[in-house]
Order: C-alpha cells, then structure tokens, then sequence
C-alpha cells in the first residue's frame, strides 16, 4: 500500500512538468478535440509582424481567421516538407478562412526571403522575435517544427510539438476550427 503513492506522486509531477505552466500561472483548462488533441483556449497578445519582404502583419487583423503559425528552420528538413505541403495541399492552400503563416528561426531575413521564393511558399514569411518566441513557445530549448492554432477569435486553441505533426491531425484540426467545406477548399 506505501507503494501505491509513488506512481501517482510520479504522475502529478510529471503532468505539472508538461502542462505548459509558465510564470506562475495556472494552465489553461484542456478540453478533448476531435482528433485527440487538448484543446487550450488562451487569450494572446496581439503582435506586429514584418515579413522577410517587408509587410508588416498584425494578428488582431486575422480575427474571423484561423490562424496557423508554424516555427520552423531552413535547416530543418522535417520543417520545410510540412510548409511543402500547405503550398502543395488544396485543404491548406484553397482554404479561404485559414491564415498560414511560417515563422523562421532564422537571422537573415535576406536568406530566409530567398528560401522562401526558391519553394514558392504563397503564405507570409515572418523571422521569429523574443516576444513572439515568449509568447508561443516559452524560454527554454524548442525543437522544431512546432505549430500553434488560433481560433477565428484570435485565441490560442492548439499546441503542436514535432513529436504530434502529423499530416491528418493538422488537417483535422483545421478542419474543426474552419469547418468541413472550408477546409475542403469550397
């Protein structure tokens, strides 16, 4: 019976460890999705955002969008064949309420630019700054790719770790916030 505090003590630890509590502050409550990802639903800061051929993008103009950030790196081949594929798939590319934007960690801009254009990418090319880098992936060591979904009211819905990215459950997640014809392209 001594035994049996263990596991769980094990179990709580490590639930605290993943829930993404930063700064002191509670994490958002997770709801079930449909395609088996928590749902979170946090309110972000609304940014200015200067792509690499000089527009500068704001979140609070997206509201009535999706809004998928992927962080990402030139060196990154996992990384650049999931961006391939929002350009080359009608679910992302046709999909008049979804938003797609690729935030480099990178830091030319010039290169990145060039990078871009060589996989005629048709969604914004942003560099990633420190407040945006807080504000969706914390402080600490990040592996790529990553991908944070935002509601059409500009909330944080889903946080996807490069162990998750799996083509159909970025789909299905889409899917769930545009809606089925949307996502379809129609």
């Amino acid at each position: 019976m001594k035994y049996t505090l263990l596991p769980r003590a094990l179990g709580a630890a490590l639930l605290l460890a993943v829930s993404g509590c930063r700064h002191g502050e509670p994490p958002a409550p997770a709801t079930a999705s449909p395609c088996g990802i928590p749902s979170v639903q946090e309110t972000v800061p609304d940014f200015a955002l200067t792509t690499v051929k000089g527009e500068t993008l704001r979140l609070s103009e997206m509201k009535g969008k999706v809004v998928l950030l992927d962080f990402w790196a030139i060196l990154c081949a996992g990384c650049v064949e999931g961006l391939d594929r929002y350009r080359d798939d009608p679910a992302f590319s046709a999909n008049p309420h979804l938003q797609i934007i690729a935030i480099a960690q990178e830091t030319s801009a010039e290169a990145t630019r060039k990078f871009a254009e060589e996989h005629r990418w048709p969604f914004p090319v942003v560099l990633l700054t420190p407040e945006v880098r807080e504000a969706f992936l914390g402080k600490g060591p990040v592996a790529l790719p990553q991908i944070r979904l935002l509601d059409r009211e500009g909330r944080l819905r889903y946080r996807l770790g490069f162990e998750s990215l799996q083509p159909e459950t970025i789909k299905c997640l889409v899917e769930a916030l545009t809606g089925p014809t949307a996502a379809a392209g129609e």
